[in-house]
């Protein structure tokens, strides 16, 4: 009941400071405005779904209208890179006044006030989460998830797991993007930058800097037993790195996924 008024709140949020200049957000090509539901989305896929020549993965391109608003899959999984604690927020209110759910780590819960109002507006958790532990309970994870994609709600979800100092894209986390070829989750790929400058990491205090977001206008759609998780997380990767690259300032040695060296064998 209270997810709404938390949509709506990082919209405000968000257009608030951009109209004082402290945050310029700007989503580059088109903004989700409407969504398709279960019925309206079994229609449109099959005449819309193509073949990437490059690595195999299916697509479902995207329905605008005249205005350029993009159409939402109300049963799919967002997924973007993540490089501030805004993150979450941005999307929310680029989504706006669509609902969606965002996956958290389940420690925020502790956060006063915050935590419990992330809890009593569903959100979804990811539980038992604690460092080097992983998804302890991955039922409860995936399954809260899978409920509201069924009930036509996206859920937003960063594969990195935690964001990253400098703004660089850690590895991704296979868990959910295993769950999304299990369940069969159409997959809408997004990005974001800027957002490390405008409110780093282990600070306390947000900068003026602008902020893209850019929405593919298409989704992947995950085959059981055809697709491996190892297989789309570098599909989404490489989405990702694509989308990227229509970004003001875009530096795509800042941007493309860290490299864990070795050490030289004597």
């Amino acid at each position: 009941m209270l997810g709404w008024p938390i949509d709506f709140g990082a919209y405000f949020i968000c257009r608030t400071l951009h109209t004082l200049g402290i945050w310029q957000v700007t989503i580059l090509g088109s903004k989700p405005k409407w969504r398709l539901n279960q019925e309206e989305w079994s229609q449109w896929k099959p005449a819309h779904t193509r073949v990437d020549p490059e690595d195999g993965v299916l697509e479902v391109s995207l329905p605008s209208d005249k205005e350029g608003g993009l159409t939402a899959v109300g049963g799919s999984m967002v997924v973007s890179n993540h490089m501030s604690n805004i993150d979450g927020f941005l999307l929310k209110a680029c989504f706006q006044p669509m609902t969606t759910k965002a996956l958290i780590k389940s420690g925020v819960i502790k956060a006063p006030f915050v935590g419990q109002l992330l809890w009593l507006s569903g959100q979804c958790f990811v539980w038992g989460n604690r460092r080097g532990s992983g998804v302890k309970d991955k039922d409860k994870t995936y399954s809260s998830c899978a409920e509201a994609i069924c009930n036509n709600v996206p859920v937003i979800c960063f594969p990195e797991g935690t964001r990253r100092m400098f703004g660089r894209m850690n590895p991704f986390k296979l868990g959910m993007i295993g769950a999304a070829i299990d369940y069969e989750w159409p997959i809408h790929v997004s990005i974001i930058h800027g957002s490390h400058r405008a409110w780093p990491p282990r600070e306390l205090l947000v900068n003026r800097h602008p902020i893209y977001v850019k929405f593919a206008d298409y989704v992947i759609i995950p085959r059981r037993g055809l697709d491996t998780a190892d297989s789309m997380a570098n599909a989404i990767r490489r989405r990702m790195l694509r989308l990227m690259l229509d970004v003001p300032g875009h530096d795509p040695v800042v941007t493309q996924p860290t490299l864990i060296l070795l050490p030289l064998s004597p």
